[in-house]
């Protein structure tokens, strides 16, 4: 194996885990912007038993 080939292999890794990182930072925060529009929609006398967390 090559050197350069090596390099490639890193950066393709690298790539992997930034990609896992933004889609799991993307996925959280869209699940607390849910949650948080949800609380507000719902604040009624039922509010949280209506809202799906």
């Amino acid at each position: 194996i090559r050197s350069d080939d090596v390099g490639m292999l890193q950066q393709i890794q690298l790539l992997k885990y930034c990609n896992i990182l933004v889609f799991s930072v993307l996925y959280i925060t869209n699940n607390v912007a849910h949650s948080l529009t949800c609380l507000l929609v719902y604040m009624g006398p039922l509010g949280i038993a209506e809202c799906e967390l």
